[in-house]
């Protein structure tokens, strides 16, 4: 009976510590699946880091638990750090799991592959997952798109052939679905996928920060398939498609515009579909790849292909609303064809400067890529309606203000000039004056002037006035101005053509009329003139001073209009002023030093005759007769009427007693100008 006793005790002696260890276990058991709760939680919450931590402790507290093991791994996995997570899943014992686990942690590892690059081992370790379990719809996806980036679209089209729609999917695999249907032409089922990612994203839009309008465009199932179309239709489809839309583009533009050379159109649609190609191509491979990962945005800014191909193609769909709407200007004042082609390529190439500007990318590459973009961008802009023109004004502040200029040939040509080279010659037209290139100035605006609506040229108009008075055609120069005065009656430019109707009365004589004007202009208006009109408006004051006899005010005018003035012409008018009000006052003195300043003059062919002009005045106040009379036919001979000119040239004359010669001046003098009725009285009171 001892004996039993005995053993008894030995067997619970050697009992107790298995019990004990047994319970041990169970609540280390139970605390690593407490941490594992704890860890998923806190994973739940965007923590990733406590999850991590939590995990590895939980596999700390009890090694035999697979679990957190896997979880830990599938954490690393998401937070990008692979190798660490391959050398976790390669610890657990797979044959151990059940198919499903097994078919988990092969997942992982294909997703691991796919981030590494690796598309062989993705597509092996995805078909590992989905052999071990058959319903793991995650690995069918994933594999499904390794097999299309490797080139077996059959099999791709094989593994999602049972599926009508992909209703219930999470959007990482709506995603993949829609972009694989895309890739095979299925475009029902991706209908149907838009569809679906729709109502996710719209329902994920709305818990964070409310609905709003643009999110729900953006969002619609159209919208959806419309923005991926470029990224995921296929070589061949990609190439069908896109020719069909810019041939349509094409169509509206052969609509819109006179004939052009057939080669524009062929050059628009075959370079269009190229870059649209070879874009797609370059962006293939690394965003299928991506398209694996779940936290995949094209919002992330290393997304620069694919954001062109999406704005190139909005763009394109915007043209069709675009063109038709120029239908509403005349005919003449629509783009030119290829200036319609233009408007696609700008935008490309100017959104990659922008995308490539807004990257990631190590720096030298970026400035390399941003100078290429950039250039081809200026390139494609001078082929876009006004792009020439801002190129123009950008290269007038850098001082070549003839480049992307039109040319007098083309001037001259009985075709239409489009709204851009309307924009371009208006600026120009002001450089003309300063080289007295009155006859191209008249020219211009002529052409352009009644093409156009004359109040979209205020600027034009205006020197198509003044060099109307310049060349002294003082009939038209005053229906000009009529015309206006009517048109610009209520805008900030009605002052400036009263400025030059008292320009005008000043050189027909009319000093009162042209006083009255110029103190009936506004203060405001008048602190608004630009230096020249500033400059023209002293000048007419001191003509009017002059003519009452306020010599004093008068030469103070014309030196404050000599210290402001811009334009060649408008200073060597007050150089004649001063020189003439000089002459009158025998001031030699003071001729001396208008003579030097002569040399800071300079311009084109009326320029040089007033110089010639002054220099006869000053060589007659020093008594040297010939030469005087030498300097005055001179500065008659230019090609522009000069009645100024003349008319000293006819005075000097009639002081040697040539009455005849000077009245033959008259006829190469303005009718009705002052100068001309100066010498009309001077050569019939001696006769």
């Amino acid at each position: 009976m001892l004996k039993k006793i005995a053993l008894l005790c030995l067997f619970c002696f050697a009992l107790f510590p298995s019990v004990k260890a047994s319970e041990d276990e169970a609540v280390l058991l139970r605390k690593s699946q407490l941490l594992v709760q704890k860890a998923q939680r806190s994973e739940q919450r965007g923590e990733i880091e406590d999850a991590v931590a939590l995990f590895e402790e939980a596999y700390n507290t009890y090694p035999k638990n697979i679990l957190p093991l896997m979880l830990w791994g599938k954490a690393l996995v998401k937070v990008g750090m692979y190798d660490r997570a391959s050398e976790l899943l390669g610890q657990i014992p797979i044959e151990k799991l059940p198919p499903a686990g097994q078919s988990e942690v092969h997942l992982l590892m294909g997703k691991i592959a796919a981030a590494r690059g690796s598309i062989e081992d993705a597509a092996s370790a995805y078909s590992r997952s989905l052999k071990a379990f058959d319903k793991n719809e995650i690995a069918r996806m994933r594999l499904a798109m390794v097999n299309q980036l490797l080139g077996m679209s059959s099999r791709a089209d094989e593994l999602l052939r049972e599926y009508d729609s992909f209703a219930g999917y999470d959007l990482p695999e709506l995603r993949l679905a829609l972009m694989i249907d895309l890739q095979l032409a299925n475009l029902g089922r991706a209908l149907h996928t838009s569809a679906e990612m729709s109502r996710i994203l719209s329902h994920s839009g709305s818990e964070d920060s409310g609905s709003s309008v643009l999110a729900d465009i953006i969002n619609s199932p159209p919208s959806i398939f419309i923005l991926n179309l470029p990224l995921g239709l296929s070589g061949f489809m990609s190439g069908l498609y896109f020719a069909a839309l810019f041939s349509g583009l094409l169509f509206l533009a052969t609509r819109l515009t006179p004939s052009a050379p057939p080669w524009h159109s062929i050059v628009f649609v075959i370079f269009g579909v190229v870059i649209v190609l070879v874009a797609q191509m370059a962006m293939k491979r690394e965003l299928f790849l991506a398209l694996l990962q779940d936290d995949f945005s094209l919002n992330d800014p290393t997304w620069i292909i694919p954001r062109i191909l999406i704005s190139g193609h909005l763009v394109a769909i915007a043209l069709f609303v675009v063109f038709p709407s120029f239908r509403l200007l005349p005919e003449d004042q629509r783009p030119k064809r290829h200036e319609l082609y233009g408007i696609w390529f700008f935008c490309w190439f100017f959104m990659a400067f922008v995308l490539v500007f807004q990257s990631r990318i190590s720096f030298g590459n970026r400035m390399l890529l941003m100078a290429g973009t950039f250039g081809l961008s200026v390139i494609t802009s001078f082929f876009i309606p006004l792009g020439r023109f801002v190129i123009f004004k950008i290269a007038n502040l850098l001082g070549y203000g003839d480049f992307a200029s039109l040319s007098k040939h083309d001037l001259r040509q009985n075709s239409g000039i489009s709204f851009t080279d309307a924009k371009i010659l208006e600026t120009k037209c002001w450089k003309l004056i300063e080289k007295d290139e009155y006859e191209e100035t008249i020219l211009t605006a002529r052409k352009i002037l009644g093409s156009y609506d004359r109040k979209t040229f205020p600027l034009l108009w205006k020197a198509y006035i003044f060099a109307l008075i310049a060349r002294e055609d003082l009939v038209e120069a005053q229906q000009q101005i009529g015309e206006f005065l009517e048109v610009f009656k209520r805008t900030s430019s009605f002052e400036s053509g009263q400025l030059y109707e008292a320009f005008l009365k000043s050189r027909k004589g009319d000093f009162g009329g042209a006083l009255k004007i110029i103190r009936a202009l506004p203060e405001h208006r008048i602190k608004s003139f630009t230096p020249d009109e500033n400059a023209l408006s002293l000048l007419i004051l001191a003509r009017c001073g002059l003519a009452c006899g306020e010599n004093v005010q008068a030469h103070i005018d014309l030196t404050k209009s000599l210290n402001v003035a811009k334009l060649p012409l408008i200073k060597a008018e007050a150089f004649v002023e001063v020189a003439e009000l000089d002459f009158n006052l025998k001031s030699k003195e003071a001729l001396g030093k208008l003579k030097e300043r002569l040399t800071t003059l300079s311009g084109g062919e009326k320029i040089v005759a007033y110089k010639n002009l002054i220099l006869s005045i000053i060589a007659q106040s020093e008594n040297k007769s010939a030469d005087a009379l030498k300097l005055a036919e001179q500065a008659c001979s230019c090609k522009v009427r000069n009645s100024r000119a003349c008319a000293w040239y006819g005075h000097l004359l009639c002081l040697s007693g040539d009455f005849a010669k000077a009245e033959e001046l008259l006829s190469r003098m303005a009718p009705d100008s002052h100068d001309a009725s100066r010498l009309m009285t001077e050569v019939t009171s001696a006769s």
